[in-house]
């Protein structure tokens, strides 16, 4: 049984990605929801494969699970809330990826969802990046 796929996009790259389940979630709390906060997008407009990562409190991710049900939505967006607020290592990690400081998961960007959770106490993206980048100006397109 294959344990990844291996999707070449002549305008994203190559994206492989995990086929069997990932880890189990942790600490399923008394309303159902979980530690992690689960992020979910398709790997490529093209095809419509879906994955979810769970961004763990502190910070890391991982590949939670593929499925073959995309909705055509290549931005990270909340799947589903984390019991707690957002921890200073997620924002960090989330501020790295959004800076392009550090690879973001199957190099997906993060969505509005992920960013107004991240940083909707920022008072504009400049100060995100002078905090967690190296100051210069954020240009929005």
């Amino acid at each position: 049984m294959a344990t990844s796929i291996t999707l070449h996009d002549s305008y994203a790259g190559d994206v492989t990605i995990p086929v069997p389940p990932g880890p189990p979630a942790r600490e399923i709390g008394p309303d159902g929801r979980i530690a992690d906060c689960v992020l979910s997008a398709d790997v490529s407009v093209a095809v419509p494969i879906r994955v979810k990562i769970l961004l763990r409190t502190d910070g890391t991710w991982v590949h939670w699970s593929t499925s073959f049900d995309g909705q055509r939505n290549c931005y990270l967006h909340i799947e589903q809330a984390q019991r707690g607020p957002i921890t200073e290592a997620q924002r960090r990690t989330l501020a790295g990826w959004w800076l392009k400081r550090e690879p973001s998961p199957y190099g997906l960007p993060i969505g509005a969802t992920v960013f107004k959770w991240a940083f909707a106490d920022f008072d504009s993206p400049d100060e995100v990046s002078a905090k967690y980048g190296d100051g210069s100006r954020v240009y929005l397109a």
